[in-house]
């Protein structure tokens, strides 16, 4: 499958796109504003963002793992999204107790 430039300046927008969620997502839990979500939502929103990270990460590079910011990038959102998956099993973990 090749790639044509439009669909890497796509993907590279989608990339970023997701990282400023991630980075969003990190200011709102750390900020303690996450008890503001109705309950299923909070978590919809957590899962969702690790997971979407991680899977736009790894399609990152190996698609686009020739350019070396893009790849850096990719590799950030993939670490950023399994913290933010291991840290809602640590806290479901905790208040489960």
């Amino acid at each position: 499958m090749t790639i044509t430039k439009w669909t890497t300046k796509l993907f590279s927008v989608l990339m970023i796109v997701t990282l400023l969620n991630q980075l969003i997502f990190s200011y709102i839990y750390l900020s303690d504003q996450l008890y503001k979500f109705s309950y299923p939502w909070g978590d919809v929103y957590w899962i969702g963002t690790g997971l979407i990270g991680m899977i736009i990460g790894v399609i990152g590079v190996i698609s686009l793992g020739s350019r070396m910011l893009f790849s850096i990038i990719s590799i950030l959102e993939i670490l950023w999204g399994f913290v933010l998956l291991a840290l809602l099993f640590l806290a479901l973990g905790i208040t489960s107790m």
